[in-house]
């Protein structure tokens, strides 16, 4: 609003007895300024209805994402489980039981030939010694 419109004059001494048409003229501007302060009134409250109107659809906005989210959540522990229940890594999405297995096999095959390694070295080394002897 303009600064003009916010103060209202008072009148004074000297206008008060000049007579009527000085009040007359008060009065008028008086109204006008009312009307002007009306008007703003209005427009404020336009936008009030406006603004309310906009938070309304922003929170309703809002509830349905959070039940999305919800639903979403539900859909991911489902998924969850079944990943689980079928021993599937979520990350990689190999199968967790197969890797298991496959680690388990290498680990017995690295037994078995050191087993073997060490059993020719044994091997070896006895008949190293045996020549050794023989060639004493």
């Amino acid at each position: 609003l303009p600064k003009s419109a916010k103060k209202v004059e008072q009148p004074s001494k000297k206008t008060a007895t000049r007579g009527p048409p000085n009040r007359y003229k008060l009065e008028a501007e008086l109204k006008t300024k009312n009307q002007l302060l009306e008007t703003a009134k209005q427009q404020l409250h336009s936008r009030l209805a406006g603004a309310q109107g906009t938070i309304k659809e922003l929170k309703e906005e809002n509830e349905g994402l959070v039940r999305e989210v919800e639903k979403l959540k539900k859909f991911q522990e489902t998924c969850m489980v079944i990943l689980e229940s079928r021993n599937i890594d979520p990350v990689t999405g190999s199968n967790i039981l197969e890797e298991e297995e496959k680690t388990e096999e290498c680990r017995k095959q690295t037994t078995l030939l050191t087993e073997k390694l060490i059993e020719e070295l044994r091997q070896f080394n006895e008949t190293a010694a045996q020549e050794k002897e023989a060639l004493q």
